[in-house]
Parts: structure tokens; C-alpha cells; sequence
């Protein structure tokens, strides 16, 4: 569900795939602005918040869940 320009994903959108989904700001097909990404690594709920560039999150929050969702680790700051 999204916008979409020149067969690209443009503007606020949400992108659902195997294992997880994003819902955030696109340009040109990349994620760009405020995003939230939520997925599953190595039997965690993983949840990646913040200020996204160039398709990567550059600064925000990740936050890492259980299998009974309880939170078992978290960073904020900036990422490379």
C-alpha cells in the first residue's frame, strides 16, 4: 500500500514481506525520512525506528523482543 511514481515507490507507504514489513517515507524506490521496520533476526522480534537515508537507517532506535515479547535489548543513537 503506497504511493508510487515512474514505477518507483514515492511518498508514505507500507512495504509487507516474508517475515516482516516497513511502513515509512520512500523516494526513488528507497527509504527516506521517518520509518519503522519490523522483522524477525535469529529468533528475535527486531524493531528498527527512526530517520531513514539512502534505504538505511541512519539515526533512531532498535529494539530487540522475544519470542514472548518481552524486551530483551534496545540501542538509540546514530548508525552507519
Amino acid at each position: 500500500m503506497g504511493f508510487w511514481a515512474n514505477d518507483m515507490k514515492h511518498g508514505e507507504g507500507r512495504l509487507i514481506f516474508p517475515g516482516g514489513e516497513f511502513t515509512g517515507n520512500w523516494v526513488n524506490d528507497q527509504r527516506q525520512g521517518f520509518g519503522k521496520l519490523k522483522k524477525v533476526e535469529n529468533g528475535l522480534t527486531v524493531i528498527y525506528e527512526g530517520s531513514w537515508e539512502k534505504d538505511g537507517l541512519s539515526s533512531g532506535k532498535v529494539t530487540y523482543y522475544d519470542s514472548n515479547s518481552s524486551e530483551v535489548g534496545k540501542y538509540e543513537g546514530q548508525l552507519l
